[in-house]
């Protein structure tokens, strides 16, 4: 959520510790890695998960990596990710493919590459959602943040995180009855 000091140049480090990485390129995280400390509740099956990630004008998204919790899928239907955009009412900019029954292990990264690239327009908080129909759906890897403060606080705040949609086969064409969660994915852009 933080706009700043996303993204680092390759092989930059941050002084406090709270990120190191030798990663070459692009990328956007919805946190510094270290503050992705909580086994996330899961999402009921069908429902998606979206978090809100910073991206700058001239940036091109490819795909969208999301790490899994404590809890494996099991008997996976639907899984895949979306981009939305950063208009009040989130629309769709891009899906993955569906990986449908593909497995995803516990404490895992499941990358999702997006149809085509996108190629970011205006500075702006665009969405990151995660579509999951399942037996038994995952965990996630993310912060959990009080009550109180996972919706906005003043004016102009967004939600940390949000659910929407239910019985989800495929990514709405927007983010239109989003409910406040307080667990906050983290999740990286490249």
């Amino acid at each position: 959520m933080v706009a700043s000091p996303y993204p680092y140049p390759s092989g930059a480090t941050e002084a406090n510790g709270l990120r190191a990485s030798a990663a070459s390129g692009f990328y956007r995280a919805s946190m510094p890695r270290l503050f992705a400390s909580a086994n996330l509740t899961a999402a009921t099956s069908g429902v998606a998960v979206a978090t809100p990630l910073f991206l700058r004008r001239g940036e091109r998204v490819t795909s969208l990596t999301w790490v899994s919790g404590a809890t494996a899928l099991a008997t996976g239907t639907t899984q895949l990710a979306a981009l939305y955009s950063a208009a009040a009412t989130p629309a769709l900019l891009r899906k993955s493919a569906d990986a449908t029954s593909a497995a995803w292990a516990a404490n895992a990264l499941k990358t999702f590459d997006l149809a085509s690239p996108v190629d970011i327009s205006a500075d702006g908080y665009y969405w990151a959602s995660l579509i999951v129909a399942a037996a038994t759906v995952q965990t996630l890897a993310g912060h959990l943040a009080q009550t109180g403060v996972a919706g906005p606080v003043v004016t102009g705040d967004l939600n940390l995180a949000v659910t929407h949609g239910s019985a989800l086969t495929d990514a709405p064409a927007t983010i239109a009855t989003p409910t406040v969660r307080a667990g906050v994915p983290f999740v990286v852009a490249r």
